[in-house]
């Protein structure tokens, strides 16, 4: 919602949106279909209505919400309630009709944290849904504002074909990007993971589209500041740095790959030789204790399927491997010499095999891992640094798990250019349905990182 503030008596604001799925509650109404939307908001002084609409851009379902507001802000905690009433057309499934809800947000909490809740009786079902989430926001720049966040819903009969208890949790990040002091940009990106999901869908039909999936949106919006935001965590007033790095990583890739029930024989043997090459982009934006970290990698490589019969010659393969890291650090030690930062994440894979028969068949398998990790610095001479980071992923959400550690030594060239010489260590495990996917990566890794 974009809300806005006190401007002679009379707040305003008004936004359009677009998302590459259409949720509510940890389920995907349109599995897959994108919605557009629009809004506006009007208010005086602490009260206020707001009004959006919205529809999917492929089945032609349609939504409506009117809500009458009252919020209030005091130093550290902010509170809102509102009457809402939503309305579909469509005749699949039922989320809206009369509801009440309220909810409030914590800003001080330690490392510059934040929490809210929210519940929403509906008066129709006489049921509740409620939500708790913890995030942080972090403002590297004036016109930049990067919120990173954790949900987790419950159901109590609200949803009244789904099941009570622990419902869903989200995984968000958003950058709101201020364009002038009334016009703002926002992307976000999310990840939905389905939890205690019902198999019984005749009894818990609504639980068939509370599933595990990644979505991404849009929003640009016109509005004032109900109150400039206050000085919350004293590391938004410190120095942002940004780094942007580059790497190769020649590594032995030793293990076996199968996708679907259709692959050509049980796995893909994968020699153990030093002849693939990653490639790596690195972004990392830090100011005070909070960093965010981006890390991409890709390699290409060729392998075989062993034949049934010997009498058969392999099946050549190419294969391709790409990985995106997303991670929020906040420094627990930080000193001259050394620091230390603990680590949190998702990390999404992309592997694709393409099978070279007559004509060229190909498999693509795609998953999100969440992450932890720790990262660790240290100074060994005016411009020589030894690094380590050690991450443990997977917890059977994507890969039943997954691991890695690099360590290496760093030189500073100059103020803001630095060399990077590593050994990193990689090993994944995912097994789901048809597919089964075990290898290992290990070599050295050169890179190069600039600083500003």
């Amino acid at each position: 919602m974009a809300v806005a503030s006190e401007s002679e008596g009379l707040d305003y604001g008004f936004w359009v949106d677009w998302s590459s799925r259409h949720t509510s509650r940890g389920r995907d109404y349109l599995d897959g279909s994108g919605a557009f939307s629009q809004g506006i908001y009007v208010g005086v002084g602490h009260f206020g209505f707001e009004l959006d609409r919205s529809g999917a851009m492929e089945d032609g379902t349609k939504e409506l919400n009117f809500d009458l507001y009252y919020f209030r802000e005091f130093d550290r905690f902010s509170f809102h309630g509102a009457s809402e009433y939503s309305d579909w057309t469509s005749t699949d499934f039922q989320v809206g009709g009369s509801s009440l809800s309220f909810g409030g947000t914590y800003f001080d909490l330690p490392a510059g944290l934040w929490v809210a809740g929210d519940v929403e009786y509906s008066i129709d079902r006489n049921g509740f849904f409620s939500e708790v989430s913890l995030g942080a926001d972090i403002e590297p720049y004036d016109w930049l504002t990067l919120t990173p966040s954790l949900s987790v819903g419950f159901n109590n009969g609200y949803l009244e074909n789904g099941h009570d208890g622990l419902n869903h949790a989200v995984a968000n990040l958003s950058a709101d990007f201020m364009l002038s002091d009334h016009f703002k940009v926002t992307a976000s990106a999310a990840y939905n993971w389905a939890i205690t999901r019902e198999s019984d869908f005749v009894r818990y039909s609504n639980d068939a589209i509370l599933r595990d999936f990644f979505w991404t949106g849009l929003s640009v919006s016109v509005w004032r500041d109900r109150e400039r935001r206050s000085e919350r965590s004293a590391s938004l007033q410190e120095r942002c740095e940004v780094t942007f790095g580059t790497s190769a990583w020649a590594t032995a890739l030793s293990g076996a790959i199968s996708i679907g029930d259709d692959s050509p024989g049980a796995v893909q043997e994968i020699d153990d030789a030093y002849n693939q090459v990653h490639t790596g982009l690195s972004i990392e934006v830090s100011r005070g204790r909070w960093s965010l970290l981006v890390d991409g990698s890709y390699a290409s490589f060729g392998a075989e399927v062993e034949p049934l019969l010997s009498i058969f010659a392999p099946t050549p393969v190419d294969v391709q491997l790409a990985s995106v890291d997303l991670a929020a650090g906040y420094r627990v030690i930080d000193s001259d010499s050394a620091s230390v930062d603990v680590l949190a994440g998702l990390r999404y894979n992309h592997l694709k095999t393409e099978y070279e028969f007559g004509s060229p068949e190909s498999s693509e398998l795609n998953w999100i891992d969440p992450s932890i990790g720790v990262r660790a610095r240290m100074k060994l001479r005016e411009n020589l640094e030894f690094s380590t980071r050690a991450e443990f992923g997977g917890f059977e959400v994507g890969s039943d798990q997954y691991w890695q550690i690099d360590i290496g030594l760093g030189y500073q060239l100059t103020d803001h250019l630095s060399v990077e010489l590593r050994y990193q260590h990689l090993e994944l495990d995912y097994t789901q349905h048809d597919n089964d996917v075990n290898f290992t990566f290990k070599g050295p890794k050169i890179g190069a990182s600039y600083r500003f």
